[in-house]
């Protein structure tokens, strides 16, 4: 619970209302737990409030379940990002920003180039590798309120927001490079990879991001079209 919690509880049950949430919770070892707890107020026979009778369910595997589900429900297996379900819920939010703010957004996606090849020649565990390698470095040049996420397969998709399509521009040329340099290590392999990226910004007066990231993916087929390991935009 918040500062903000706790006082909205006190003012409900200071006011005679009965309260009901969940509180964290501090054991008398000092261990801490969630309890789904109830709080009513007591009255004497003038109707004046004398005390309070509170009753708790430790709740913490419970808690720790539906959190857990959450995270399965919304990240992928394997990379650990979102999963393309999850994406459009949050970016949902970014679009009705756009619209109300005038804020620009920019999506970048990108496809690894000639992934099949890596998974027929060293195996799918190879690939898997590689996704992870490539999730991990562009994670890491991404800002907290980006939101990255596997589309499918080998392509992935990032939304930019506050990003005009100039910067976005400048992101994705250094992420191709990044990743170009990049060697994964297989077993005794040594694997090196590539990525096409395509990349578009949200126009005002769309309802959603759908006519965005099919520019997107326009500009990235461009790229591969024109030899792959490149930057387009569309």
């Amino acid at each position: 619970m918040t500062v903000d919690d706790y006082t909205n509880m006190w003012k409900d049950i200071n006011q005679g209302k009965n309260w009901n949430g969940d509180m964290h919770d501090q054991r008398k070892d000092g261990s801490y737990y969630w309890a789904a707890s109830h709080i009513s107020p007591i009255r004497d026979g003038k109707g004046e409030i004398t005390h309070f009778v509170g009753m708790q369910q430790d709740i913490t595997e419970e808690k720790a379940l539906r959190e857990e589900l959450q995270r399965l429900a919304s990240t992928d297996a394997l990379t650990g990002i979102f999963n393309r379900r999850f994406f459009y819920d949050k970016v949902g939010t970014e679009v009705q920003r756009c619209r109300r703010y005038g804020r620009p957004l920019a999506v970048m996606m990108l496809d690894l180039d000639l992934f099949k090849t890596i998974n027929d020649t060293y195996g799918h565990q190879a690939g898997d590798s590689c996704l992870i390698a490539v999730v991990e470095l562009v994670g890491k040049a991404l800002r907290t309120t980006d939101i990255f996420a596997r589309f499918g397969g080998e392509e992935f998709i990032v939304a930019l927001p506050d990003t005009p399509l100039d910067a976005a521009a400048n992101l994705a040329e250094r992420l191709r490079q990044r990743i170009d340099e990049l060697v994964i290590g297989f077993e005794a392999h040594t694997i090196s990879i590539s990525t096409s990226i395509g990349l578009s910004e949200w126009c005002e007066g769309e309802e959603s991001l759908d006519a965005t990231i099919n520019r997107g993916d326009k500009a990235l087929y461009r790229a591969k079209e024109k030899g792959r390991n490149r930057v387009e935009v569309f």
